[in-house]
């Protein structure tokens, strides 16, 4: 909105002045929104580096593992197990809204299923490579909502401050001007005709007395 088309009348300096009055309003509403979405944004980002944090030692603990399991058994032998290893985890991805925002929340049922392997074969490494991962899979699942919590949070904080500049740069300042505009108008033509009233009263006086 860079330009606007208006007459210079009362009735319009009245319409412009309601506009200007919801603009300023719809401004400080979504100035609020989005002091509010901010403040909860870093609140997810804390949560999201304290739940990273609290998975590195076991990640660090599963790779280590992995790794010994690797050296004694051989990759090869590792992948076969892997690939041996059916399904175990069902997702459902529901949404709830946080200040307007629909934010991902992922339900999890991870079946206990009997390992395809025997202990007295492969290496001890490997039920700790197993042991770690199963307690790390609800915990990265976990990482993934809170992640995706935060690319959200942050699309709506963008989309919000594209608007609120938009009143505040363009639409606010051009309803300003153009009352100020019309005020200028209207005041100078009552000025005028002040003046032309006082002419033809003079005009009238100087009739009247020859």
């Amino acid at each position: 909105m860079s330009s606007l088309e208006f007459k210079p009348t009362r009735m319009e300096l009245i319409a412009l002045r309601r506009r200007l009055n919801l603009a300023q309003k719809g401004l400080k509403l979504l100035q609020e929104k989005q002091d509010a979405l901010i403040m909860e944004f870093f609140a997810v980002i804390q949560k999201y580096k304290k739940l990273r944090e609290s998975l590195l030692p076991v990640f660090k603990e599963a790779y280590f593992a992995l790794a010994n399991a690797e050296i004694e058994m051989g990759a090869l032998k590792i992948e076969r197990i892997a690939e041996g290893i059916p399904e175990t985890v069902n997702v459902e991805v529901k949404f709830k809204n946080v200040m307007g925002v629909l934010v991902p929340v992922i339900e999890t049922k991870i079946e206990n299923i009997r390992r395809p392997y025997s202990l007295t074969d492969t290496s001890i490494y490997l039920e700790t490579v197993s042991e770690n991962f199963s307690q790390l899979l609800p915990a990265i699942i976990k990482l993934a909502e809170v992640s995706a919590t935060i690319i959200k949070l942050s699309e709506e904080i963008k989309r919000i401050r594209r608007r609120v500049n938009v009143l505040e740069k363009i639409i606010i300042p051009t309803l300003n001007n153009a009352i100020s505009y019309i005020k200028f108008y209207l005041e100078e033509r009552e000025r005028e005709d002040l003046f032309r009233v006082k002419r033809i009263k003079k005009k009238l006086e100087r009739r009247s007395y020859p």
